[in-house]
């Protein structure tokens, strides 16, 4: 399968539904922990996918929260860190394609921050899948502290999200991440 989906995309045909391609990319590819070169090339083509399409991009974010890909696959849990670092690619790849979509949305974030993704959606207008990203980071915040040997992609999303611009360092200090974060790196 691996072998013919690769000589697929080296060929440049449309290999399978992008929906499709990710269930096999997370079920398959990271969770056997195949060899790397097939974990890379799965994920670097799954980030050209996200990078082209951002509405595909906000499905793939709501999905991985769904799922719980970020505790799977992005925090320690996962033994293989080519699995851990190339999943958060993926992650990085869609923040980055949809953010265009929403970024005019954010900087009425301090008014939800306290709601569920749904009731922001109503406020809001339209649903806001990289700002429900951030909240489901933060929301890992604790659990993560187990892992805190090998946590280094669940911060670098956080860095990557804070790269999308103003709007998106201005949500990250409305979030009040900088004490949550002094605040975890100091207690026991």
């Amino acid at each position: 399968l691996f072998f013919l989906l690769e000589s697929l995309w080296s060929m440049h045909h449309h290999v399978c539904d992008p929906r499709t391609f990710v269930l096999l990319f997370l079920s398959v590819v990271c969770h056997s922990c195949i060899k790397s070169q097939f974990i890379s090339t799965w994920a670097n083509h799954l980030c050209i996918m996200l990078r082209n399409d951002p509405e595909f991009a906000a499905w793939y974010i709501g999905y991985i929260q769904q799922a719980n890909v970020i505790r799977t696959y992005v925090l320690p849990s996962s033994p293989s860190e080519i699995v851990r670092v190339k999943v958060a690619d993926t992650i990085i790849a869609a923040m980055n394609s949809a953010a265009p979509l929403e970024q005019h949305l954010w900087p009425r974030y301090k008014d939800t921050l306290s709601f569920d993704s749904d009731k922001r959606a109503s406020v809001l207008g339209q649903q806001t899948p990289v700002l429900n990203l951030l909240d489901h980071l933060i929301s890992l915040l604790d659990p993560c502290r187990e892992h805190w040997q090998t946590f280094r992609q669940y911060f670098r999303l956080f860095h990557e999200f804070s790269k999308l611009g103003p709007l998106a360092r201005t949500a990250l200090m409305e979030a009040d991440i900088g004490s949550r974060f002094a605040n975890w790196f100091n207690s026991p």
